[in-house]
């Protein structure tokens, strides 16, 4: 069996959406399939490529069941396919906001085949009432369903859900847990930001470090700033302040908020108020409320700096590192 090449690994990677997660795992013809669901984006030139691989590796059925998938995968979802049907209920959301009964349809289907992803949708569709009647309830079973199959952005979901209720802050920071362990990037940082009271430093740092890992910008900022205060020439401190600076050059305005708390802090950083400013001032003009307060209000500067301080021994659950 071939396997898709490793240049279409690396398009689904930096393109592909967050339903189409589980169906990119598999392999082989039927996984390149999966793979073009999450390439319409991608351009022609990228799918003519991977057609002419196709074409060169297997018989014109196989073409055909892939180019299928490609552009109606709510077919393969009717006649059972369960990995395709997250991807039909996103296809049919894109096409109709305002009618979501086909996409709620499809994610019922994938969700009965017990396909992670079409239960977290079929939660989403509850939760916004779209294509069926709206439902906090609902949306939370599914969320949950989706959770225990292993969509790390169910469990994160359900943390959500949980975390606006009342007497459920310690349920919702184990959900946060268990979507950074599903590798969900946002479920990390959430288990430090949104956790149940003050978590332990190093389990703090350790979920911020695995966000970070993940590709989520402010999960790099809450390591970055932690670091910098508690362990500032550290080889890891260097790092993330690097990685900070990065996302900063590339106008992801958390960042650049987080840059500025580091200079204003003198965090892992020559202490440098000018420069914290012309950060903070940059941040508000890409429309960061936070960095427009901070930048409005010193008193509330120095209540964040010394917040951020405090981080050296413990994480405090309002840690806030963001827009």
């Amino acid at each position: 069996m071939r396997h898709c090449p490793a240049s279409l690994h690396a398009s689904i990677r930096e393109r592909t959406s967050l339903t189409t997660t589980n169906s990119c795992q598999f392999e082989g013809l039927r996984g390149c399939s999966a793979k073009l669901a999450a390439m319409r984006g991608a351009g022609t030139r990228k799918l003519f490529s991977v057609i002419r691989w196709l074409t060169g590796a297997a018989s014109l059925a196989w073409v055909a069941y892939s180019l299928l998938a490609w552009l109606v995968p709510g077919v393969l979802c009717r006649v059972g396919d369960g990995g395709y049907c997250a991807e039909a209920s996103n296809q049919a959301l894109e096409k109709t906001p305002e009618d979501g009964e086909a996409a709620a349809s499809h994610a019922a289907r994938g969700c009965e085949l017990g396909d992670a992803t079409s239960c977290n949708n079929l939660g989403v569709c509850f939760q916004r009432g779209a294509g069926v009647t709206k439902s906090r309830e609902a949306a939370t079973r599914h969320y949950r369903q989706a959770c225990e199959l292993g969509s790390g952005l169910g469990c994160y979901n359900s943390g959500n859900l949980l975390k606006e209720e009342e007497g459920h802050a310690e349920e919702a920071t184990a959900y946060f847990d268990r979507a950074c362990e599903l590798e969900w990037g946002p479920g990390c940082r959430a288990a430090v930001t949104r956790s149940a009271g003050v978590r332990e430093r190093d389990i703090a740092l350790k979920r911020a470090e695995q966000g970070c890992e993940l590709a989520d910008a402010p999960s790099c900022g809450i390591a970055a700033l932690m670091l910098a205060v508690s362990e500032p020439r550290s080889p890891r401190a260097h790092d993330r302040l690097v990685q900070v600076t990065a996302d900063c050059g590339r106008e992801l305005v958390g960042s650049c908020t987080t840059l500025a708390l580091l200079y204003a802090g003198g965090f892992g950083v020559g202490r440098d108020l000018a420069r914290a400013h012309e950060l903070l001032q940059r941040a508000c003009r890409q429309g960061g409320s936070r960095a427009c307060a901070l930048e409005q209000q010193p008193e509330l500067l120095q209540e964040t700096l010394a917040l951020f301080t405090r981080t050296a021994t413990e994480a405090d659950a309002r840690l806030k590192v963001g827009p």
